[in-house]
């Protein structure tokens, strides 16, 4: 099997889009050691099963528990209970026969739900370093309408927008805000909480991640590897 310059780009360009959602991650308190270890977890699962979709932050899962979540406990808790409804549900294969019986219409807007909350959350970002933030949307637009393949689309907003936008950050020395508390960064037992707010927040993630897998999933899979892609087992890893 032959590695296109294609294949090399996604595998950038995933890379690439990770890292500023890993750092929205940590700003809600999240830490990365932990969650390598669950990608590590996932990769292997993805790598057994040939799901070609790549796994990575969700900025919208991370948005969502970051904003409903009053601390960390909260907010593991409703990841943990969000992700082993899903995990049970795409173990059951039951995330097939959901997307059947919704049908097109509900799938779509469901899609576009996702969408817009990632824009809101671009434009949010934005809010907070403008220059940046305008630079990284524009270039985006811009690379977005003037590939001419439909298929290299997604791949190459990534990639030149983010690329853009860190040399652009670079040459003016622009600074993070991003507070990290390294205290964290080591594997420390949780202790779950449940009230009446992890509980929305869980059922909430839930539904959310129906509509990332299925549109992150797809297009994904669609795009860059041209085959659709099992969302019975993509839910049951990521």
């Amino acid at each position: 099997m032959s590695i296109s310059i294609q294949d090399i780009l996604a595998a950038i360009g995933v890379i690439i889009n990770g890292l500023p959602q890993g750092l929205l991650a940590l700003t809600f308190g999240f830490a990365s050691v932990p969650t390598a270890a669950a990608f590590i977890v996932g990769a292997i699962g993805c790598g057994l099963l040939g799901i070609v979709s790549p796994i990575s932050f969700q900025a919208e899962t991370i948005t969502l528990a970051g904003t409903m979540g009053r601390n960390i406990q909260e907010r593991l808790s409703m990841i943990f209970f969000g992700g082993a409804a899903l995990a049970l549900v795409g173990f059951l294969g039951l995330f097939t026969k959901i997307v059947d019986f919704i049908g097109p219409v509900i799938t779509n807007a469901m899609m576009a739900g996702v969408g817009i909350m990632l824009a809101r959350v671009a434009i949010d970002m934005a809010r907070r370093n403008p220059k940046i933030g305008c630079v990284s949307i524009i270039t985006a637009l811009l690379t977005y309408y003037i590939t001419p393949n439909p298929s290299n689309k997604l791949v190459y907003t990534i990639v030149v927008s983010v690329v853009v936008a860190t040399i652009f950050a670079v040459i003016f020395k622009e600074q993070s805000h991003i507070e990290v508390d390294e205290s964290r960064e080591r594997f420390i037992l949780q202790k779950f909480t449940v009230n009446a707010n992890v509980i929305r927040g869980a059922l909430a993630m839930i539904t959310l991640n129906i509509g990332a897998n299925i549109a992150f999933g797809n297009i994904t899979a669609q795009t860059i590897a041209k085959t659709n892609v099992n969302l019975d087992h993509l839910t049951s890893f990521c």
